[in-house]
């Protein structure tokens, strides 16, 4: 998103005072200046997406993958943790553990496949229901947003956040 002179979020709502010129803005969940990109931020507001409200992108990721993979009871979990009851670490921890023991390498393999579309909608409706995030995404420029995370190479960049700059 190129940002005009007249028009230029970064100058509203910059907390942190990235270098807009860079080409990659390294974040994680905790410990790096951006944990608002991370899936695990809890926004001010709940994310409403498919008609269903809950506190992370990753707890929608997740109850998507259950509700796809057919588990009732994980989906009943994930769902009901609107108000914290359980984290995102939890909820990836516990779908973690059916995707290893529950499904089939192939089933695993159509997952990884479908993800991204999955993830897609999930990641836009953060932004667009959370006015402050949207700015700060704006603010990015063309800046591209990369996860550091050491061990995920699938959604992250298998960077840590220092080996990023």
């Amino acid at each position: 998103m190129n940002l005009t002179s007249s028009y230029d979020p970064a100058a509203q709502f910059d907390p942190y005072k990235f270098d807009r010129n860079k080409k990659a803005i390294p974040f994680l969940s905790r410990g790096t200046r951006f944990p608002e990109f991370s899936n695990f931020y809890q926004p001010a507001n709940l994310i409403l997406h498919l008609g269903v409200k809950l506190p992370t992108v990753e707890h929608h990721y997740q109850a998507q993958t259950a509700f796809l993979m057919q588990n009732d009871s994980l989906f009943q979990k994930i769902a009901e943790s609107t108000h914290g009851v359980q984290t995102p670490m939890e909820v990836k921890r516990a779908a973690r553990h059916f995707k290893n023991t529950g499904l089939s390498k192939i089933d695993q393999l159509q997952l990884k496949v479908v993800s991204p579309f999955i993830m897609r909608p999930i990641l836009i409706a953060k932004f667009q229901q959370n006015e402050d995030l949207k700015r700060l995404l704006e603010a990015t420029g063309n800046a591209e947003l990369w996860e550091c995370n050491i061990s995920d190479r699938f959604w992250g960049v298998g960077l840590s956040p220092a080996d990023a700059y």
